[in-house]
């Protein structure tokens, strides 16, 4: 955003964070001294540092606690210049436990929706989705659109579980929550078909860097099986249009979008190096 449209006033972002120090130097070191930013910094020279202390505000906050984790001014302040909310906080890890991924993918995004509603030129929300479920196929699979749901049946929930009244959360849960609550807001629901980090942290780099060095000796799986790879300047350039489009044509709507995917062959990471 800030290398094509560099005339946007303000981004501010919300980190987790000990005080207003600690919140710059992660954004320092993060986001300005990153490579993906050594464009922009390629783009403005001297005048960098500036500009981007001008354009990215650090925000001391939190997304799970009541008003994002903010002082009343600085809320206040904040609730009555922005006009766009994008929302990429969350646990995406398979492992966490249930209590904290809970509180950060349900309750985070609840809290949001009510700083959201105090927003009053708010002209768009952008959430990314932590929902993910993809079930077992056979045959060819072809590239086609999901059907929220249709991978994982009640069937297959009953013969893993003895349970029947169990709550499900997935996809649908989120949606319905974010629709609930969204009254004026207009939003964009990003679903995306696996998890990943967008930028700043790097997912498949260390698998193949530490197999490089021989400290990660072998991975467990058939070396013949297809592995999906979603780049991320694809997901950036589906948000950005995603946000152009909804605010062009803005109303209050929920939407969900799913980014392209590029298949590789895993014997890449197995035996090729």
């Amino acid at each position: 955003m800030l290398r094509t449209t560099p005339k946007v006033n303000k981004i501010y972002l919300l980190i987790r964070a000990k005080d207003k120090e600690a919140a710059f130097h992660r954004l320092k070191a993060e986001i300005m001294e990153s490579e993906l930013f050594k464009c922009i910094e390629e783009m403005h020279g001297k005048t960098y540092k500036l500009f981007i202390e001008n354009k990215l505000i650090p925000i001391v906050g939190n997304i799970y606690e009541p008003n994002l984790g903010m002082d009343i001014i600085t809320s206040d302040k904040i609730a009555q210049e922005i006009d766009l909310i994008v929302d990429s906080a969350a646990i995406t890890t398979f492992d966490e436990r249930y209590d904290s991924a809970l509180d950060a993918n349900v309750n985070g995004p609840y809290q949001l929706m009510m700083f959201a509603k105090k927003c009053k030129n708010l002209k768009l929300l952008m959430h990314y989705s932590t929902a993910y479920a993809n079930g077992e196929r056979e045959g060819l699979i072809l590239e086609k659109p999901f059907t929220m749901g249709e991978s994982i049946t009640k069937e297959k929930l009953t013969s893993i579980s003895p349970y029947t009244n169990f709550p499900s959360l997935h996809v649908d849960n989120e949606i319905d929550l974010v629709s609930k609550l969204k009254n004026n807001i207009t939003n964009n629901i990003v679903l995306e078909q696996i998890m990943k980090n967008l930028g700043v942290e790097r997912t498949i780099d260390p698998l193949i860097f530490f197999y490089r060095k021989g400290d990660l000796p072998c991975l467990f799986g058939d070396p013949n099986v297809l592995v999906d790879f979603v780049p991320v300047d694809m997901v950036v350039n589906a948000t950005m249009a995603a946000m152009a489009k909804t605010w062009k044509f803005a109303k209050s709507t929920t939407k969900c979008l799913s980014c392209g995917i590029i298949i590789y062959k895993s014997s890449l990471i197995y035996s090729n190096f």
